[in-house]
């Protein structure tokens, strides 16, 4: 390895930028690497700075970095799989190198200088051509250089299609979980007993809720999908009954112009309609006080009228 491509304390200290650099464009050795290659290169080149601050230089002066995929996942937002495929392509294309320390520790990562876009097909090129007369080699010898400020633009490469592909499988299960989870909540409900054709609203009630994408008013207050999904939860076959009770009521007022929706909007304020208990028989003898009247029937049961009369008169 040309010891001149690593960076030094000196160099760094002088060269402070955040930038992708031009020559990772239009540069024959860098041709198909993807763009979110050159933009992972020019994020782990700011990182220097942070090397520097920590010391992060090895013993021939070379700086590196102990930067992680994952912390590299959080400033690309994506995958793993997609950070990873990214450090390759740099690996590949020497700008990049991931070298392991042993067992427990972080391997150390050295961000390699840029080649310079010239290469040496095209140095043999310039001069071949240049053996000619200047006038007729002077527009060949310019469309062989590459722009300082265009490119041409590349196949989609190894990297994008990764991408794609973690896409349609996110998406395949986050339907699946969708699916999964709207089933439960149904069979849940146990509405074998109904219908069909009482059962077919209903279920296509409760799916308007499950995937409703910009949430409902419910009482004033707007409830975000994830909130109506996490409450769908709590749906039990009584509400099922409240909300038909209140469509059915509903109807008898007044026309309905969107059936399914009003429906999926009964069954929803129904989970928060609050319940009518009933009243609890009142045990009057329960913790009753015992006063000088306690048990006066039974006491004075054995004593005729006159006798209780003159008992009275008596006492007075």
């Amino acid at each position: 390895m040309n010891e001149n491509r690593f960076y030094t304390l000196e160099e760094e200290q002088t060269m402070r930028f955040y930038q992708m650099p031009k020559a990772l464009f239009g540069n024959d050795l860098y041709e198909g690497l993807s763009l979110g290659a050159k933009a992972t290169y020019s994020i782990l080149r700011d990182r220097q700075d942070l090397s520097i601050k920590n010391n992060w230089i090895d013993e021939e002066g070379h700086i590196y970095s102990n930067y992680s995929v994952k912390s590299l996942c959080e400033v690309l937002e994506v995958s793993n799989k997609t950070a990873i495929a990214y450090k390759k392509e740099l690996v590949k294309v020497n700008l990049i190198i991931d070298k392991r320390m042993g067992q427990g520790k972080s391997n150390r990562l050295y961000i390699l200088k840029i080649e310079p876009p010239q290469t040496l097909a095209n140095t043999l090129k310039c001069r071949n051509y240049t053996t000619r007369s200047v006038e007729s080699t002077s527009l060949e010898v310019y469309n062989l250089h590459t722009s300082d400020t265009e490119f041409n633009e590349t196949d989609i490469n190894n990297t994008q299609s990764i991408i794609k592909e973690e896409k349609q499988e996110e998406q395949k299960k986050e339907q699946k979980e969708k699916d999964d989870g709207l089933n439960e909540i149904v069979n849940n409900l146990n509405l074998s007993s109904l219908e069909e054709k009482d059962k077919t609203p209903i279920i296509k009630a409760i799916k308007i809720l499950y995937n409703s994408k910009k949430g409902i008013t419910s009482n004033g207050i707007h409830v975000q999908p994830s909130e109506i999904r996490e409450d769908l939860q709590q749906l039990e076959y009584k509400h099922i009954e409240q909300a038909l009770k209140d469509y059915q009521e509903a109807y008898n007022r007044s026309q309905i112009t969107n059936p399914s929706a009003y429906l999926s909007s009964c069954i929803y304020n129904a989970m928060f309609k609050p319940e009518i208990k009933e009243f609890e028989k009142v045990d009057y003898n329960k913790n009753k006080t015992n006063t000088k009247f306690h048990n006066f029937e039974q006491r004075t049961s054995k004593y005729s009228p006159e006798e209780l009369e003159k008992m009275v008169l008596k006492k007075k």
